[in-house]
């Protein structure tokens, strides 16, 4: 019988290894494998190749997450307001 692979989420910051491949960015985010692979193959997410497997380093993993979000929340500010604008009331930004 083969046995299941841990995919438990890590608790803190500090169980997160230095380098994380897919397995490792599933346990870390709670995103899909799928969703996984697709951050790794984008040319925009910092990986680093070693051989055949691709990898990215704790630090600008989380570093590209807040760039992200900020790219998000100024989404939605500009979403709110444009919405706002057609309704007549200001952005609660």
């Amino acid at each position: 019988m083969e046995e299941k692979k841990d995919m438990s989420r890590y608790l803190s910051f500090e169980e997160v290894p230095l380098f994380l491949d897919a397995r490792a960015i599933v346990r870390t985010l709670g995103v899909s494998l799928t969703t996984a692979y697709s951050m790794l193959r984008d040319p925009a997410f910092p990986t680093v190749t070693l051989g055949s497997k691709k990898l990215v380093r704790k630090e600008k993993l989380f570093e590209w997450l807040q760039a992200h979000e900020t790219d998000v929340s100024q989404a939605q500010e500009s979403i709110y307001s444009k919405l706002s604008a057609m309704r007549g009331k200001s952005s609660p930004f």
